[in-house]
């Protein structure tokens, strides 16, 4: 029982990992732009949509033998060369990612070193998280993809410290701001905070016989948690600081609660991100190596490359990348996800699901839900 318990317990806290990353530090200014009370109600619709998606993926990963991704069920289930653009979209979402973790480590390492009189930009900061994390991805040395259980704890502890300083601060009339003309702003980036399904094949080896009655409870457990948590962090940041809560959401909070605060998330928000770009680095290096045997140099500099690429040409506003990454990269991931959902269905016909029966109008809201966010989000960076 104790160790049912704790494959349980771990398959919970891996779905956690695997999806609380760059992402949470924009959600409290993507939340404040439409409002804490209008976000808060966007970021329940958004998480219960993307809890009933992973369970759509949750039950293809049960219902088909061996172990995929989103690439190689596209070739299993829908004809033609579909699986190129889920490898599309999936690649240029762990692009975008790493780029996203750029912008945020320059930024907690360059406030790091200004604690000890050194005033490095976060341009030249974010190039030594990259020089780091490079090594690490070109070694594929263990640590950098076994990191899991380290950053998952320091989320938690970020989380909680940061919910708990901020308390005493909050104020009433922060938490009752309504702005209608923003209220679907933050969309993209929850779209990008809560995406994570390449966790579930994962869960599947952990919970191993047990997968087939337990995978809905820990997908349900699991992204329960992380609405729950980036709602008190929101509630914690906004609550302080309104509509002058800024992109990376900490940094509005160091005038306030001081210096111990501000090493405190500095260390812990730069070991975060370096952790995290190097995790999405290895896994994104053995895709290009293993499923189409491209050389470890070459399938290195596919990883490395383009987001340090972007990074050199100027794309560095943080949320503004986010939330194009989320609404369409993560649009098309989404919409692909559906409609291999509905292709198993067709050939599972009356058979057994072990996850989740969705309603083919829910998978149509889904869809649509997808495609006005791709729209939107494309429409508003041509203005």
């Amino acid at each position: 029982m104790q160790t049912h318990s704790f494959s349980t317990l771990r398959s919970v806290f891996i779905l956690i990992g695997s999806i609380v990353g760059a992402g949470v530090f924009g959600v409290p200014y993507a939340l404040a732009q439409s409002g804490l009370s209008l976000g808060l109600l966007l970021l329940l619709v958004m998480g219960t949509l993307m809890t009933v998606l992973l369970l759509m993926n949750g039950e293809v990963i049960l219902q088909t033998p061996g172990r995929h991704r989103i690439v190689g069920y596209s070739k299993i289930y829908l004809k033609g060369h579909w699986w190129i653009l889920a490898f599309f979209g999936l690649v240029a979402t762990a692009w975008g990612a790493m780029l996203a973790y750029l912008l945020v480590g320059g930024d907690f390492l360059s406030s790091l070193f200004s604690l000890g009189g050194w005033q490095v930009s976060p341009f030249w900061c974010a190039w030594i998280l990259a020089i780091c994390a490079g090594y690490a991805i070109f070694r594929g040395l263990r640590f950098a993809s076994k990191a899991e259980v380290v950053v998952i704890g320091l989320i938690l502890f970020l989380f909680l410290f940061v919910v708990l300083a901020s308390a005493p601060f909050v104020k009433a009339p922060h938490l009752f701001t309504i702005h209608w003309s923003q209220a679907f702003f933050p969309y993209g980036v929850l779209l990008f905070a809560l995406s994570g399904s390449g966790a579930i094949p994962e869960i599947k080896d952990v919970l191993g016989k047990r997968a087939k009655s337990l995978m809905g409870f820990v997908i349900l457990g699991g992204m329960g948690t992380i609405i729950l948590l980036y709602a008190l962090f929101s509630f914690a940041i906004i609550g302080v600081t309104g509509s002058l809560t800024t992109p990376v959401a900490f940094d509005g909070l160091i005038p306030l609660l001081g210096g111990a605060f501000h090493f405190l998330v500095s260390l812990i928000g730069s070991l975060i991100t370096l952790s995290i770009f190097m995790m999405i680095g290895v896994e994104l290096k053995h895709l290009f190596r293993y499923d189409f045997s491209i050389s470890n140099g070459w399938a290195w500099a596919l990883t490395l490359f383009p987001p340090l690429l972007l990074y050199l040409a100027g794309f560095r506003e943080f949320v503004v990348i986010i939330g194009f990454v989320g609404a369409v990269f993560g649009g098309i991931l989404g919409i692909m996800s559906v409609w291999i959902y509905e292709r198993m269905r067709q050939r599972l016909q009356k058979g057994h699901h072990y996850c989740f029966h969705v309603p083919r109008g829910v998978s149509l809201i889904l869809i649509l839900v997808f495609l006005a966010g791709m729209i939107t989000e494309i429409v508003n960076l041509v203005r």
